[in-house]
């Protein structure tokens, strides 16, 4: 994979609109904007980009927030085991990639 970094939530959503993204990986509480926020915000720009929120805390209306909004494949707790994290971006690129229209 190409891995794409930004400093700020409005930094990644700029490199939405300038390059193919195949999934977004975002934090649930960054400065200025929640990774529930950014979700709904990329959405405009890539509508069947699916979205993994990385959080430490989860409160339960987080977890309505993000699964709402229908591109937020899942929220991964902290810390993360990198092969599970893995995996979990390749199901989400691949069910994503299903859901194209040829």
């Amino acid at each position: 994979y190409e891995v794409i970094v930004t400093s700020s939530p409005w930094a990644a959503l700029q490199e939405l609109k300038d390059r193919p993204i195949a999934a977004m990986i975002t934090d649930q509480r960054m400065p200025g904007m929640t990774g529930v926020e950014l979700c709904r915000r990329a959405l405009v720009e890539r509508p069947q980009m699916p979205c993994i929120i990385l959080t430490g805390y989860t409160s339960p209306l987080d977890l309505v927030q993000a699964l709402h909004l229908g591109n937020v494949y899942k929220c991964v707790q902290k810390p993360w085991d990198l092969a599970d994290l893995t995996r979990t971006l390749e199901e989400a690129i691949a069910r994503a990639e299903r859901k194209q229209p040829r």
